[in-house]
């Protein structure tokens, strides 16, 4: 069943959903509605503004269900990411505030910072925008695997379009596929650079 949406108007992501729909990608199903864009305003610590590519990203869909167990996520997710929604990545955020908050020195998250916002996440890495940053800054969009110092996050994109752009990128070139038999994505040889510049 097609999402209870209209396609988006930013082209970068206009051309992810048109990919997820013409290969019949199980994700297409499961985006949730458009996220309640007043989402995160009433927090503490506040939620810096969004900007103008997690605007565009957001106000057309919500991600998925963020409770699909892990063990059976794949048909949630595009190749391995989970899209968690706005609410989700306010959520997520504020945990991982919590828990550097309650960390020591030598915690890897304890040097998370309230600015920063998930918005690709698997078992191992994350995918956050500093929202300090503005769309176009080099530190805008950035990854930090899991027993990593968040002071060693790496740098990954100007905005989220540029990343969006390389994920459908990678599977309109046949770099990562669905297989739909086994309900599972295939990585023909990207290995580990799943959303850097290739």
């Amino acid at each position: 069943m097609p999402p209870p949406y209209g396609p988006p108007d930013d082209p970068t992501y206009a051309a992810f959903i048109t990919t997820l729909q013409q290969h019949e990608l199980p994700l297409f199903g499961h985006l949730r509605s458009p996220a309640d864009m007043q989402t995160g305003q009433s927090v503490d610590p506040p939620l810096p503004p969004l900007g103008t590519d997690l605007e565009a990203w957001w106000s057309w869909h919500d991600g998925i269900d963020y409770n699909v167990p892990y063990d059976n996520d794949q048909p949630y997710t595009f190749f391995f990411w989970r899209l968690p929604g706005l609410r989700d990545a306010v959520a997520l955020r504020d945990w991982w505030w919590e828990q550097s908050r309650a960390g020591s020195p030598d915690d890897p998250t304890a040097t998370w910072r309230p600015e920063w916002l998930p918005v690709l996440v698997d078992q191992d890495s994350m995918v956050f925008a500093n929202l300090l940053a503005n769309p176009g800054d080099r530190d805008r969009i950035m990854r930090l695997d899991r027993e990593t110092p968040a002071d060693e996050a790496q740098v990954l994109a100007p905005d989220f379009q540029t990343v969006v752009a390389r994920l459908t990128d990678r599977f309109d070139r046949g770099v990562i596929s669905w297989n739909s038999r086994k309900q599972e994505w295939v990585d023909h040889g990207l290995g580990d650079r799943r959303i850097e510049d290739a």
